[in-house]
């Protein structure tokens, strides 16, 4: 639970890897959430998500009709 918090709190190297140089600084903000607040974070993550994939396409239909008629 705590490396998936981890991963989307932490910033990005110009390779593609994970800056761990902000590791202590993130587990302190995770102890101070609880895991109360990062199961309420992920549920949120993942209904956002399957929004965006159910209704997507419809955003991609007002594009189109904005752009290309």
């Amino acid at each position: 639970m705590n490396s998936e918090v981890t991963n989307v709190l932490s910033p990005i190297n110009a390779d593609g890897g994970i800056d761990l140089r902000f590791k202590g600084d993130q587990q302190w903000i995770i102890e101070q959430i609880g895991p109360e607040v990062i199961d309420a974070l992920r549920d949120f993550k993942l209904k956002t998500t399957d929004l965006e994939n159910q209704y997507g396409s419809f955003a991609m239909k007002l594009c189109h009709a904005f752009f290309w008629e």
